[in-house]
């Protein structure tokens, strides 16, 4: 079950990696093919978050409720 994914990059805010965390209507931790929503956290070298943000999953993409 893929619940979270890490990615190493540059990221918008200035982090150095990122890991998106998925979730299911209820807030439970879910696989990414099922979940319906998800936490987006942007870290420093050091692990420290830099920047988060909680995502809608639509079909097709996400919904960063913007």
């Amino acid at each position: 079950m893929l619940t979270a994914e890490k990615k190493v990059w540059k990221t918008p805010n200035g982090g150095d990696y990122s890991i998106v965390y998925y979730f299911d209507e209820e807030g439970h931790a879910a696989d990414k093919s099922v979940a319906t929503n998800c936490l987006c956290v942007e870290y420093d070298k050091d692990g420290e978050t830099v920047h988060s943000e909680r995502a809608y999953i639509v079909k097709g993409g996400v919904n960063h409720g913007r």
